[in-house]
């Protein structure tokens, strides 16, 4: 029988997984839609997104970058 301790660590564990990937896979996306509309993107900011550890800020970028007129309106909104 496994103790109640290993089941609460293994679930934590398990939760912080589905975090930082739900967490790669925004930033992920947040420089493809930024790639996609505006092309090749400064290592500066591909540093800077990949520093956001917010899905919810992610979240805000991804309209934003959906929505800018152009990469440096982007960066002016972020």
């Amino acid at each position: 029988m496994e103790s109640v301790t290993y089941q609460e660590l293994y679930q934590e564990a398990m939760q912080e997984g589905i975090d930082k990937g739900i967490l790669k896979g925004k930033r992920e996306y947040l420089e493809r839609v930024l790639q996609a509309r505006f092309g090749l993107l400064p290592t500066g900011l591909r540093e800077e997104i990949q520093a956001i550890s917010s899905v919810e800020r992610l979240d805000e970028l991804i309209l934003k970058a959906a929505t800018a007129g152009s990469l440096k309106e982007f960066a002016q909104q972020g």
